[in-house]
């Protein structure tokens, strides 16, 4: 009840494209959505015409960006906070409609797989391997970021 005191503007929650995460988290747990989803002060969200939220989300959970997080944001504990400044310091890449076309056509097929409970790893890895082409990665690069990720 408490949190009602800081309306917070209701075209967030409602039907739209969105990504969804929390404040604090172990990583690799940003949600894409479309359907209405209201959450607590907690949780942020991000609604944009401008940029591909489905890759985006992709990104935000690759090997790469967790890395990167783990690295270089702030943590409380074992958890990342990723608060409106944290996340602003992310480095996000819009790469050429080639790659973001390969990525959303797995992104759909992962969605599709958890849907039936399936096993999306091999899935998840081919969009860790299309990050790391996006950001031009060295496979030493590709290496250190795999073992750490392990």
């Amino acid at each position: 009840w408490f949190h009602l005191w800081w309306a917070r503007d209701t075209s967030f929650f409602e039907s739209g494209d969105k990504i969804v995460w929390a404040k604090r988290t172990e990583g690799k747990k940003f949600t894409f959505t479309h359907r209405p989803f209201y959450g607590s002060a907690n949780l942020f969200f991000i609604k944009s015409n401008r940029v591909n939220l489905k890759y985006i989300t992709a990104l935000l959970n690759s090997k790469l960006m967790y890395f990167y997080m783990k690295e270089r944001l702030k943590h409380t504990g074992n958890l990342l906070q990723i608060d409106k400044n944290q996340f602003m310091k992310i480095p996000l890449h819009i790469p050429k409609n080639c790659f973001l076309d390969k990525i959303q056509n797995i992104i759909d097929e992962i969605h599709c797989q958890k849907e039936e409970n399936k096993n999306t790893l091999n899935l998840e890895n081919q969009i860790d391997e299309l990050i790391y082409n996006i950001y031009d990665l060295s496979s030493l690069e590709i290496e250190l970021i795999e073992k750490k990720n392990a």
